[in-house]
């Protein structure tokens, strides 16, 4: 494959998804998709070979962490819209620090909502984090 082009596997210019993937593993891939080759096989990304190397991995974005570009640096789902799963992926993960907006409570101008917000997180999920329930892998 040609690395110097903008295009994804299937020759047309790529999104965010495909790009970050490209990004952080190395593997070009469709649009759409989070962390997985042009098979939809999971790829090992910087964050996951950086933890099996003995290191500290995180990620840190002014977007939310369910968002494809971030999610690529940990998640492998073939939606990048399923942001329940990706968030489930990053929580189960072994990353050190993920600092990103999408708190369940909170609008985009840091105002506590009336009703939460479970868009890039599940209820289940956050009662989980908010208890220290979440198993991680």
């Amino acid at each position: 494959m040609n690395w110097s082009s903008v295009v994804g596997a299937n020759r047309v210019p790529t999104d965010s998804a495909a790009a970050g993937t490209a990004m952080a593993s190395g593997h070009k891939t469709f649009q759409g998709v989070v962390g997985m080759d042009i098979l939809q096989r999971p790829v090992e990304n910087l964050t996951e070979r950086a933890k099996k190397l003995g290191k500290s991995a995180g990620v840190v974005s002014s977007v939310p962490y369910s968002h494809a570009t971030p999610a690529t640096y940990v998640a492998h789902e073939p939606q990048r819209s399923s942001y329940h799963n990706i968030t489930n992926q990053i929580l189960k993960s072994q990353l050190d620090v993920v600092i990103a907006p999408g708190h369940p409570l909170f609008d985009d101008n840091h105002k506590r909502q009336s009703r939460p917000n479970y868009t890039y997180i599940s209820e289940s999920d956050w009662m989980a984090l908010n208890t220290g329930r979440v198993e991680c892998s």
